[in-house]
């Protein structure tokens, strides 16, 4: 299979090697979908192939040593991705057949594989040291890894809950950690507690000025943003005939419009530098809309676009940008809401650990558990009757509704909505996250 990009654009044509290798991946992102589930929907899947596909492009490395007047990888003009899938050579079209001379290449068993001359990795053995083929998707990370320690982290809502999580996995990695949360006495108590080279800041991330003034003290405080994590978000379930107005209005002053403005001020200043990244936690709701969440849903599709548009946008800047799509995760935002046989429970730790592997790896999609790619695809693709029927059968329709109201649901909201909290320095502020 052979990707091909045209650098047409006046812009595009400037774009270093390694940015142009990048571009090329970014394509690749959804890919990540079917490979998660292509075990689950069956070897006949035309996609089968490339998940076993061997990736054969030099080393951002290489590309970076080269000279920047080398001639351009074809004479049209294009930068090529060549996959290798299982029956194919991947030379473009009337090209002549070259043996490559980096990697020493040869079918085994009716399968194409490539590997180092010699070495654990090498072709006598047909697999890599972990006893499997090599993928496309073991060489993009290898060539896109990024490093997170000794770099500065931003987790807005990360008191408690998933941010902490975040906070903490950030913090393990070697990053230095800045947490931003409307509950300024907890998220001092966090950083705290993580330790060194973690501050707690108290800040309304709906406030613009605030949030702004709040990045200018991490800078100077800890030096220039890396990576910011739009995290800090409500979630209110109830009938949407039933919700309350202001409820409502909350949750898209929170999810939505604070998670497009932080980002445009945390993408202003990383596109300035030309390297930094964006992590916005949408949910599984932002993909599949969920019966008593319907204004939840709305703020998480909200996001999803904004980061499906920006991912497109931002390439070529040095910025890249993460989409987290979770299901359940054991905080008090699911209160009251149950776990269900086909959609476990995941815990913030786990997603904290997810969300550093895509920083490091420079991954769009983030989805927990590991089913979550199967429900987000049949969404996409079956008729909107059918998915119906399959979430009444399973009786995800009731899944959120049914903790409307409970003590648990009391609980947490009367937390997240217009409780006084003191502030550290004297004044008080609504707790909203």
């Amino acid at each position: 299979m052979l990707l091909n990009t045209d650098f047409a654009g006046p812009e595009l044509a400037e774009v270093s090697a390694r940015e142009s290798v990048d571009l090329l991946v970014h394509d690749l992102e959804y890919a990540d979908i079917l490979v998660g589930i292509a075990p689950r929907l069956g070897r006949s899947l035309a996609f089968t192939g490339v998940v076993r596909a061997a990736l054969d492009v030099p080393t951002l490395d290489e590309l970076a040593a080269s000279p920047p007047t080398s001639p351009p990888p074809n004479p049209g003009g294009h930068a090529q991705l060549v996959l290798l899938t299982s029956g194919t050579t991947g030379t473009p079209k009337g090209a002549p057949r070259e043996e490559p001379t980096s990697l020493a290449q040869r079918t085994r068993g009716g399968r194409r594989v490539s590997g180092p001359a010699s070495g654990p990795n090498s072709v006598e053995s047909g697999r890599s040291a972990h006893g499997r083929h090599p993928s496309w998707r073991t060489s993009v990370a290898r060539m896109r890894k990024e490093k997170i320690a000794d770099r500065t982290v931003v987790v807005t809502g990360g008191a408690r809950g998933i941010g902490a999580a975040i906070a903490a996995e950030m913090h393990r990695r070697g990053a230095r950690v800045a947490i931003a949360d409307i509950d300024g006495v907890q998220a001092a108590a966090t950083a705290e507690r993580l330790g060194a080279g973690v501050i707690g800041r108290q800040v309304d991330v709906t406030d613009r000025a605030a949030f702004a003034a709040f990045l200018d003290d991490v800078e100077a405080t800890l030096g220039a943003v890396d990576v910011l994590v739009n995290n800090a978000g409500i979630m209110v379930v109830d009938r949407f005939t039933e919700e309350d107005p202001e409820r409502a209005d909350l949750q898209i002053a929170l999810n939505l419009n604070a998670v497009v403005h932080g980002t445009r001020e945390g993408a202003r200043r990383m596109v300035e530098r030309r390297s930094g990244h964006i992590v916005n936690v949408a949910s599984a709701a932002g993909r599949i809309g969920f019966v008593g969440v319907a204004t939840y849903s709305a703020t998480k599709f909200g996001v999803y676009g904004l980061c499906e548009a920006l991912r497109r946008e931002l390439r070529g800047t040095g910025v890249d940008i993460s989409c987290v799509m979770p299901g359940l995760v054991n905080t008090e935002l699911a209160a009251g809401v149950g776990s269900h046989p086909l959609l476990p429970t995941v815990q913030p730790e786990h997603l904290a650990r997810k969300v550093a592997h895509a920083v490091e790896s420079r991954r769009f999609a983030v989805f927990a558990p590991g089913v979550m790619p199967l429900f987000v695809l049949s969404a996409a693709v079956l008729p909107h009757a059918l998915m119906d029927a399959l979430l009444r059968l399973i009786g995800g329709d009731r899944l959120m509704i049914r903790a409307a109201h409970s003590p648990a649901r009391r609980a947490y909201d009367s937390r997240s909505g217009a409780v006084v909290v003191p502030d550290p320095l004297g004044v008080d502020e609504q707790q909203k996250v």
